[in-house]
């Protein structure tokens, strides 16, 4: 026993006779064909991905030959679980691996009885050399050897090494059906409420299935949902009671979401979301109606499970708002913008480009995140976001083929072979393309297909397949602004530089004169660049205006310090102090003030919003 004690976790036939075994649920198929390869005297190797019930198979198995319902050839020997990555972790270099394995195969001949072996990481062979050693164990007169490991890698093992197949043969397991995992979760719930008295309801098992089903699609059924449930389990207080409360609470703090989004019970108000896109998005309204009623397909739970949770293309020209609605987006779903993943298609112009953002499997790099490409190593930890493919017109052709199936079923294959879900997951792509010309306010898709709308989809159709445009759940076009939407934008700008932290520290009231909002109009604003530059003179003349005054004056709490053209630029000047002490509370609205000589615009923002504040007629 000493040489096998070196490679031990567990006793199993220990654990069945202690009942600490977890039972099994719908899996006798599987079971059987387990012991069937046994009984056939070949080794069985458990494959499949992870948290889909490959242990659970064995350890129900380890079960039923405690209770004398299968493996007549496992009846009376002893289940040993071993692992090769334990083992590997106590030496002091994986060279020394072979040499221990060679020691275990030895004293499996010397046993008069040797265990069965679960080996629950076998594919580990594979990455250390040990195939011949295997297929020695293997051999022994004698053992029984069960194997676990994953799918691909399995595969590769019995490929690389032919003459395992004699011996060694996978038996795969497939993750469940909803409605099998539906019966799995019901039968797990209630040996939960046997084993540690807690009761799950079932409307907690049915919304721990929907949940994990819809919106964690890189992890597996039935372990996903079993993980949430027995999470929520310590939500459920002295009471240990679970119900749809936990579990949505719990789902809402490992994932970061908020609540409304993924709560039947609780309405989300569509309205107060198009408000806040349209305040800070001017001039779009179709674009802000586009996000919203995405919003709103999400809410409702209507969004296609095989696919991702939408797929937008946003079309316009520069500085109109196209990279900051869905910096809004990832913003007001997922309560940060670091939310979003933003990937530049620019990158990608060549044709070959395509096995470097999707994953090359040839690729010569010792590098993982080449070998699986750009973007699965940035998706990865993302079970939600935002993904931003900004410039998409700018990468090649080939690379927007890769796209199709991305778009069309919720999946990608990456460099290793792998399938990368991508359900859980917005695509936005954005495009300057086809806006050579003033826009037509109808796009193609719009009701009425108007000519207008139809030349300009004529003109996308010179950057993009159309059978990539039909995959866009939809398409929206952005207009260019005019005058009327910059000064709206320069105003935002405005509100933001008003609540900075130099601003809100020193308890400061920040005034605008409407004759600085033409100015940074007039020298910030050109209708082929949009809106992009006017944030670059705000900067450049407003904020660094306001920073002299302060570095200069360091003016006390609830100093007004005005905005104002003077000698043909943008100058701060203080205009009032008040006897303020500097413990005072801080104001959650700005005081309104007279008017001067010159109207003034008040735009430090109350918690409730901003409403501008300009006097009638100005």
């Amino acid at each position: 026993m000493k040489a096998y004690a070196l490679w031990l976790e567990k006793d199993l036939t220990l654990e069945a006779r202690a009942g600490r075994l977890p039972p099994a649920f719908e899996v006798d198929e599987q079971v059987q064909a387990l012991a069937d390869q046994i009984e056939a005297g070949r080794h069985p190797l458990v494959t499949g991905p992870p948290g889909i019930g490959k242990t659970a198979l064995v350890y129900e198995l380890v079960r039923r030959v405690r209770a004398a319902a299968v493996g007549g050839s496992l009846r009376g020997r002893r289940i040993l679980q071993i692992s090769i990555q334990k083992r590997l972790g106590a030496l002091k270099n994986r060279y020394e691996l072979q040499g221990e394995f060679d020691k275990l195969v030895d004293a499996l001949r010397g046993a008069r009885r040797p265990p069965a072996l679960f080996i629950r990481d076998i594919h580990q062979a594979y990455h250390h050399d040990l195939e011949h050693s295997l297929s020695a164990l293997g051999c022994v007169e004698g053992v029984v050897i069960i194997g676990e490991g994953p799918e691909r890698e399995i595969r590769e093992l019995l490929e690389y090494a032919p003459y395992l197949q004699h011996a060694f043969v996978p038996v795969p397991v497939d993750e469940p059906s909803l409605a099998q995992a539906e019966t799995i979760l019901r039968a797990w719930a209630q040996e939960q409420s046997h084993r540690l008295g807690a009761t799950i309801s079932p409307d907690a098992v049915d919304q721990a299935l929907a949940l994990t089903h819809r919106f964690v699609p890189r992890a597996y059924l039935p372990s996903k949902a079993i993980d949430l449930l027995t999470q929520s389990i310590t939500l459920g207080g002295r009471r240990r009671i679970v119900t749809c409360y936990e579990v949505i609470q719990r789902f809402c703090r490992a994932n970061r979401v908020p609540r409304a989004l993924v709560d039947p019970a609780l309405p989300l108000d569509l309205e107060k979301v198009r408000r806040v896109f349209a305040r800070a998005v001017v001039g779009q309204p179709e674009a802000v109606d586009a996000i919203v009623d995405t919003v709103g397909v999400l809410k409702a739970g209507l969004s296609d499970v095989r696919r991702p949770l939408a797929a937008l293309l946003l079309v316009g020209p520069t500085g109109v708002g196209k990279t900051y609605i869905v910096q809004l987006l990832a913003e007001v779903l997922f309560g940060r913008r670091d939310r979003l993943i933003r990937i530049d298609m620019a990158d990608y112009p060549g044709a070959g480009d395509g096995q470097k953002l999707f994953g090359d499997p040839d690729a010569k790099s010792p590098g993982q995140e080449r070998v699986r490409g750009h973007l699965a190593a940035k998706i990865a930890g993302y079970p939600f976001g935002v993904v931003l493919l900004d410039e998409f017109e700018k990468a090649n052709p080939a690379v927007h083929d890769r796209f199709l199936q991305l778009i069309d079923e919720g999946v990608f294959v990456n460099g290793l072979g792998e399938t990368v879900p991508c359900r859980s997951l917005i695509f936005v792509a954005t495009s300057n393309a086809a806006c050579e010309q003033p826009a037509a306010k109808a796009f193609g898709f719009a009701p009425g297909g108007s000519d207008e709308g139809l030349s300009l989809l004529s003109r996308l159709e010179r950057y993009f397949r159309f059978e990539l445009l039909n995959r866009f759940d939809r398409i929206v076009h952005f207009q260019p602004l005019g005058p009327a939407e910059a000064r709206s934008i320069a105003e935002a700008e405005l509100r933001r530089l008003a609540r900075r932290i130099g601003v809100r520290q020193r308890k400061l009231v920040i005034e605008v004169e409407p004759a600085v909002l033409d100015w940074i109009v007039q020298h910030g604003f050109d209708v082929h660049r949009g809106a992009r530059y006017l944030r670059h003179t705000v900067e450049q003349h407003a904020t660094a205006a306001l920073a002299r005054v302060i570095a200069r004056d360091n003016p006390s709490p609830g100093t007004r310090i005005r905005l104002c053209l003077r000698d043909g630029g943008v100058n701060a000047v203080v205009r009032t102090q008040s006897a303020i002490p500097s413990d005072a509370p801080v104001e959650t609205s700005p005081t309104r003030t007279r008017t001067v000589a010159r109207p003034v615009v008040p735009v430090n923002e109350a918690f409730g919003g901003f409403k501008p504040r300009t006097p009638a007629g100005v």
